[in-house]
């Protein structure tokens, strides 16, 4: 079909956003424009145009971006080219870093390094496509994964590329994948395809093509011994991280929408929350041991909960956040932010009211980002705020809070700095 001038295909069905090239023809996939995609890709309008000589540019209107603003009262914020996903902000002694998504064409964005004192970019590294999940570091490397599956490993202080490897990503499509690092194994992919990669060279020491679900931005991660896979319409899964064989899966009516990251309980146990349900699973074999189902609640949020003293503190999303009493199977308290001005959550729209932000513990506070464009503190005990930052737009990563400073990236491409105290 190129002979006849074939440069771009456009799809709506999945309502997935992403944007890449294919022996010279552009895969373009729209947004709904009313709620979150299916693989919580945010809500909005693709618009797209073709030059006379065939040149395609795509964009994406997000609604409601027009919402947001510059982030407000901040100790320092600095303008970032794309815009900050479901990316937690990291942060060492001298620096913070985060990554950007940009599914327009032609596209903007990377990871960042920046000076946690005064926000100054210290280095950028441009990635081919999207990144749209986390990035990990370990000792003096930064990894991260873009929505075509290359890998980056850099020098953190430099931001030189260490190495570089191409994933295959069987038939997923390019949105967000799943990264973690354990014992010098990076693990990456997506549900379908996970890879495990020598952190040092990049080698591959194994792949499990499962071929099986959907992305979403639930996080791969190693607990108990076990790396947990989330597919996404398909099941909880467990691989043994030293070779990939499955160990066990679980494709529960509620455990099988796999939107949220678990969480460690103990050595035995994980808190596994989406729908409206949640969950206690045996890391052992898999198997629910209680299961709660909480009506008013869609827990289908990508952050992962917090939990101390048999306390889980879980981002919802359509209310907020809500503290869960895992021995008793009920609520203690809730938290409602302010409605969504950003839908990513799958189906959920006007009116939400959504955290995907993971949920981060400062002493006896919670801190965490929300879609209505707010950083909140919330005490720990009874969930009354403390305090409030307006940061400009919505955060979908987690904070990351150290020496009495909170750091995050938004959605409309700014990293900031505000103090823990006073409120703003």
């Amino acid at each position: 079909m190129k002979k006849h001038n074939l440069v771009a295909w456009v799809f709506g069905h999945y309502h997935y956003n992403y944007t890449y090239e294919t022996d010279g023809v552009l895969n373009i996939s729209a947004p709904r424009p009313d709620c979150g995609g299916i693989d919580s890709s945010p809500a909005g309008t693709r618009i797209i145009t073709m030059s006379a000589d065939g040149v395609v540019a795509a964009d994406t209107v997000y609604y409601d971006l027009n919402a947001s603003a510059e982030p407000k009262d901040a100790l320092w914020s600095t303008k970032l080219q794309g815009n900050v996903l479901f990316c937690d902000t990291a942060c060492d002694s001298t620096y913070i870093y985060t990554a950007t998504s940009d599914d327009d064409y032609p596209r903007e964005c990377g990871v960042y390094c920046l000076d946690r004192e005064n926000g100054n970019v210290i280095w950028f590294f441009k990635t081919k496509n999207s990144v749209k999940n986390n990035i990990k570091i370990q000792d003096d490397k930064l990894v991260a994964v873009d929505a075509e599956g290359n890998v980056y490993c850099l020098d953190k202080t430099s931001g030189k590329l260490l190495w570089e490897k191409k994933l295959n990503l069987g038939k997923s499509l390019g949105t967000s994948s799943g990264l973690f690092i354990e014992n010098d194994t990076v693990f990456a992919g997506t549900s379908r395809v996970i890879t495990a990669l020598n952190l040092q060279n990049g080698e591959q020491k194994w792949v499990n093509e499962r071929d099986m679900g959907e992305n979403s931005p639930a996080e791969f991660s190693v607990i108990n011994g076990k790396l947990i896979v989330n597919s996404h319409w398909d099941a909880l899964v467990a691989l043994n991280p030293e070779n990939g064989k499955e160990l066990w899966s679980n494709d529960d009516g509620d455990i099988r929408f796999r939107s949220s990251t678990p969480v460690r309980i103990d050595d035995s146990r994980l808190l596994v929350a989406d729908s409206s349900a949640i969950m206690i699973v045996d890391t052992n074999d898999g198997k629910i041991l209680n299961k709660k189902t909480i009506e008013e609640y869609n827990f289908s949020s990508s952050g992962h909960p917090a939990v101390r003293d048999g306390i889980a503190y879980i981002p919802t999303a359509n209310n907020g956040i809500a503290a869960f009493n895992i021995d008793s199977q009920e609520i203690v308290w809730s938290f409602e932010t302010g409605e969504s001005i950003l839908f990513t959550a799958p189906y959920v729209g006007k009116g939400s009211k959504t955290v995907e932000s993971s949920i981060e513990i400062y002493g006896d506070s919670l801190i965490f980002g929300a879609n209505d464009g707010n950083i909140y503190v919330v005490g720990i005990k009874n969930g009354t705020a403390e305090s409030k930052y307006f940061a400009g737009s919505a955060v979908l990563g987690a904070p990351s809070v150290s020496d009495g400073k909170i750091y995050a990236g938004t959605f409309n491409g700014y990293a900031v700095c505000y103090s823990v105290s006073g409120e703003k």
